[in-house]
């Protein structure tokens, strides 16, 4: 398995900036929030909950005095945001120095060094758990349950997401590397909804009672999603949810391999899975930026310093072009499912990403030429890849089946860093682990 250096603590490969995450739902012209009190209460009958102190106008026209603006809150949100800068600022700092301190800045770390690394890793910790509990309490003051003006807002969103416009027309790249190819039949709401489900910003429940709310008030014009998902289930909502957006999957073939006691195994080649976001311009999923040629530049960079570290690594005896082969983590963990019944889940994900939480939101996506990140950032559907799935009664005796399952991925594996997987273009991408 590649590491890609002996600290934990590093947020970044190379010399660069930080990164964030931006908003899913595109913002509507002429809509704007301020913070208000949440001191409407709950519409049972409607499904709609109070939170967004709502839209004057939209207020007016429905006959509501609109609610007058707290300052306390905002002050409190404006204070807990510049207590938070500070504390991002601390911690940047403290973290450079336990780097300092650590391999491969301090090419011999002393018994004394090691320790004032641990006693500076006991005060980075508690800051950036501080980060965090600030960063939730300043979401809850941002992203309250949507009132009836924020109902209609985010409806007036899906709408103009699914109006029938003419597709802007957009140059087809000359690089077939940089080309996209674009989805059938997915409409922009459905997108939106799943983007908001896998991100985390909405429940399964929210994104029903949310489709039910805005489909009582505007019906859902020609989303076949949204009509589908307002007649989901609420008690059942992961099931409903998952069975409407499951268009969106990524068309990944499914392999079987003989394993001890089942000779058709299911798994999810990691070949095929790179075979389908090159079809899909999904580069973004393992270099955490689109651009193919920068992500090839990132491979030739990281194995340039790994050599410096590891000169012996098998690699490194190969004709195998450096920026062609693509360093990833193999990760296996045991978890729950079905009335709490042991599985194991092994996946694989790539070195490169879109940074750490920590990240500055103020230069979001901003990669340079020479600049990028860890892969620690973002739902893990989109950077954790899945290879197999092994429930408990399959290996907890003997363990020979999850051996054998070990088995055929470094088999996989050694073919595809080997032998490469060529995409549409014919170029070919080998990974290393």
């Amino acid at each position: 398995m590649v590491d890609g250096g002996k600290n934990e603590e590093q947020t970044q490969l190379g010399q660069g900036h930080d990164q964030a995450s931006g908003s899913v739902l595109p913002e509507v012209p002429g809509h704007t929030h301020e913070e208000g009190t949440a001191e409407h209460p709950v519409d049972v009958a409607s499904g709609v909950a109070s939170g967004f102190i709502g839209d004057p106008t939209l207020d007016r026209e429905n006959g509501r005095e609109p609610p007058k603006a707290n300052a306390e809150q905002t002050k409190v949100k404006d204070e807990l945001k510049r207590y938070m800068d500070a504390l991002l600022a601390k911690s940047r700092t403290v973290t450079r120095m336990i780097e300092q301190l650590n391999e491969p800045y301090n090419p011999k770390p002393t018994e004394g060094t090691v320790k004032l690394a641990e006693e500076l890793m006991s005060i980075a910790t508690p800051i950036s758990g501080a980060y965090e509990q600030m960063a939730g309490l300043v979401s809850k003051l941002e992203m309250e349950d949507v009132d009836h003006a924020g109902i209609q807002r985010r409806g007036e969103a899906f709408r103009r997401a699914d109006q029938d416009e003419e597709p802007e027309q957009v140059p087809e790249p000359k690089n077939p590397r940089q080309r996209r190819r674009k989805g059938k039949g997915t409409s922009e709401t459905a997108k939106l909804l799943a983007g908001d489900v896998g991100r985390g910003s909405s429940t399964a429940r929210g994104a029903i009672r949310m489709a039910k709310a805005v489909t009582k008030d505007f019906g859902f014009g020609a989303c076949n999603t949204l009509r589908k998902l307002s007649k989901g289930s609420e008690t059942k909502s992961e099931d409903a949810v998952h069975r409407c957006l499951q268009h969106l999957r990524l068309d990944v073939p499914i392999s079987t391999v003989s394993i001890h006691g089942d000779s058709e195994f299911p798994i999810l080649r990691a070949g095929d899975f790179v075979k389908c976001m090159d079809r899909c311009g999904f580069w973004d999923k393992i270099f955490g930026t689109p651009n193919l040629e920068r992500g090839e530049q990132m491979c030739y960079d990281y194995w340039c310093k790994y050599r410096k570290l590891y000169p012996n690594f098998d690699l490194f005896n190969t004709n195998l072009p450096l920026s062609r082969c693509l360093p990833i983590y193999i990760h296996g963990d045991e978890g729950q499912h079905y009335k709490k019944a042991a599985v194991m889940v092994i996946q694989w994900q790539s070195v490169f990403g879109r940074g750490t939480s920590l990240n500055n939101p103020n230069i979001h996506g901003n990669l340079s030429e020479k600049k990028y990140f860890v892969n620690q950032r973002g739902i893990t559907l989109a950077t954790r890849f899945v290879y197999a799935v092994m429930p408990k009664e399959h290996y907890g005796e003997d363990g020979e089946s999850l051996e054998d399952v070990f088995q055929h991925i470094c088999s996989d594996l050694r073919e595809a860093y080997l032998s490469g997987v060529t995409l549409e273009d014919g170029f070919d991408i080998s990974q290393d682990d």
